[in-house]
């Protein structure tokens, strides 16, 4: 995806996953500061709106520059944020990406993870990044079992622990990691604007 690529809408029977906005500022700041969210993930809790929009901004130029693409997911027809999800560190010749996602505590448990990632994994297989991609890659922290649960759901399969992997929070992270082939995808989802 290049700067001139529309940002792809996807819809789903109960979601839409568009683009986030700086307008989202506000959703984005009460999700990052929500140590729950945050508990398996590399960055700090935010406390200023100025943290959520820089991280919208990032976001946005990492689909700018086709290194990533991140989507705001909300209920068809309703404006409140339920969560996020999206690709980063795409590789172009390797047509890979890592899959990340997180849902705001009041949506965990009602399949909104579930359906949002079955129908990016769809999209990423069928359309992609000016190509399909071929693999996705997870990477979760140990202990994170709720996220492990999910990409098994979707057919990711656990290929170990790599010691060592991650370091924030000022400590090293072994991490598990999750693979899914592009024969793996799951039906489901209808792109709007690909």
């Amino acid at each position: 995806m290049t700067a001139t690529s529309p940002f792809p809408l996807i819809e789903t029977d109960r979601l839409l996953l568009a683009p986030l906005a700086d307008s989202d500022s506000e959703e984005v700041l009460a999700l990052f500061s929500d140590s729950r969210v945050l508990e398996f993930y590399d960055m700090d809790v935010f406390t200023r709106k100025e943290e959520a929009l820089a991280w919208i901004q990032k976001h946005r130029m990492r689909f700018d520059v086709g290194d990533g693409i991140r989507w705001a997911i909300r209920y068809k027809g309703q404006r409140p944020l339920l969560g996020t999800c999206g690709f980063n560190n795409l590789a172009g010749q390797g047509h890979s990406g890592e899959i990340g996602y997180e849902i705001s505590p009041a949506n965990w448990g009602n399949g909104v993870a579930t359906e949002a990632v079955r129908a990016i994994i769809d999209w990423a297989f069928l359309n992609g990044f000016n190509h399909p991609l071929r693999r996705i890659v997870a990477r979760i922290m140990l202990g994170n079992e709720a996220s492990a649960r999910l990409l098994k759901k979707v057919g990711f399969q656990d290929e170990g622990i790599m010691k060592r992997a991650g370091h924030w929070k000022g400590a090293s992270h072994d991490l598990r990691i999750f693979t899914l082939p592009s024969n793996g995808g799951n039906g489901g989802a209808q792109p709007v604007n690909c």
